[in-house]
């Protein structure tokens, strides 16, 4: 009595670690195809980035970075295949993430608003929205005529521009870096794009303004990112790329020459670890619950020969003898599939933090994990239970 209870304690405690780990990891699988789903914005299919450092060069200064940027643009863009080149100092998803505050100028009774918010901000080229794949929702991008002796402009995005600013809203959009009350020009709102990934594509984007490299309002940016849209495999441009930035100067430090794909993939990679590695103990769990239930039924089957000979002898068929078994391994896979849910339900939040799309609790995830552990614990149970019952009784008799 007491090995069996004991071995019906072992199969709910393997059921139940294996309940647990099927969930964690059918939520993190979960949460990956979210990911992967995800509209970041932007098209990173053949797309080349590429970083470039200024500093200490012949080109640091402010005044000597225009004629850098139009050099480089004019040789990448005459390249074979390319489609469009623009310059950017963070390229979405890969680099750092900027903010300045800013107020915005009221259309509506010309009123201005009060609120000093923030967004993130990045300085780019004419050429960057069609490199990257931005969507232009309204108004136009920057141009080259965009110059410092121009009107200052910047394009914002989607919900910055919602936010700010309703629908009815006819005007110009004018807003200000700092505060309402700073000095410093208002600068024009001259279009407004789609909303990107910012830092990653887990986080819901930010309030986001463009401002022209021309009309660049820090003078701290030396670093600048080359992004590259080919009409083959970006990949082939590579040493293309980084060549045309030396033909202007061999000196120039170049780095991060790498798809917008791999990017992409790149910041998605701890996420994809930690779901292999859950869906890895996982299996191994699942596996050793199948071979665990197996055994304890196995083991039960040669304790109950003689039972199973009489059974069969007086007319019990091999449903019966199948039935029989079913029931009674089945019970402790259920005890272990109750106590594996609600130990699923308390655990997983130590992994929400994981999660995207998807809560700790989904309906569908827990049903799913629960019914993959019932057909492998019946699987287990079944294999046995009718191996038994096909036996001769004869020779179940004769073995007592």
């Amino acid at each position: 009595m007491t090995g069996r209870i004991l071995r019906q304690y072992l199969t709910a405690s393997e059921v139940a670690v294996a309940m647990v780990l099927l969930v964690g990891a059918s939520l993190m699988v979960h949460t990956m195809v979210r990911l992967g789903r995800t509209d970041t914005g932007f098209d990173s299919a053949n797309t080349m980035t590429m970083s470039i450092s200024l500093a200490g060069s012949q080109f640091a200064a402010p005044e000597r970075q225009q004629s850098f940027f139009d050099d480089v643009l004019s040789g990448v863009g005459a390249l074979p295949g390319v489609m469009s080149a623009g310059l950017v100092n963070h390229v979405p998803i890969g680099g750092d993430t900027w903010r300045l505050d800013f107020a915005v100028e009221g259309s509506s009774g010309g009123g201005v608003l009060t609120t000093n918010p923030n967004a993130v901000f990045r300085v780019a080229t004419p050429g960057y929205e069609k490199a990257l794949g931005l969507r232009l929702i309204e108004g136009r991008w920057f141009e080259n005529t965009d110059r410092p002796n121009s009107p200052l402009v910047v394009v914002i995005n989607e919900l910055l521009a919602r936010r700010y600013w309703g629908p009815e809203d006819t005007e110009v959009k004018r807003l200000k870096l700092g505060t309402v009350d700073s000095e410093g020009p208002w600068l024009q709102v001259v279009g407004v794009v789609g909303d990107t990934a910012q830092s990653s594509v887990r986080q819901t984007p930010a309030p986001e303004i463009y401002f022209p490299y021309t009309q660049n309002p820090v003078s701290f940016w030396t670093d600048t990112n080359l992004v590259v849209r080919s009409a083959r495999d970006p990949a082939a441009l590579g040493s293309t790329l980084r060549d045309t930035v030396w033909t202007i100067d061999p000196n120039l430090p170049v780095s991060n020459l790498e798809t917008l794909a791999d990017v992409l993939g790149s910041s998605l990679g701890q996420q994809r670890f930690n779901t292999t590695l859950l869906a890895l103990l996982a299996a191994i769990a699942l596996t050793l619950a199948l071979v665990g239930i197996y055994g304890v039924i196995s083991y039960t089957v040669s304790q109950r020969r003689y039972e199973i000979g009489v059974r069969t002898a007086l007319g019990a068929g091999t449903g019966d003898i199948v039935r029989l078994f079913l029931a009674q391994g089945m019970k402790p896979v259920l005890v272990g599939l109750g106590v594996g849910l609600l130990a699923s339900l308390w655990l997983t939040r130590f992994i929400s933090s994981l999660l995207f799309g998807v809560g700790t609790t989904d309906p569908p995830t827990l049903a799913l994990a629960a019914l993959l552990m019932a057909t492998t614990a019946l699987v287990a149970s079944h294999l046995p239970a009718r191996a038994a019952s096909r036996r001769d009784p004869l020779d179940a008799l004769r073995s007592e």
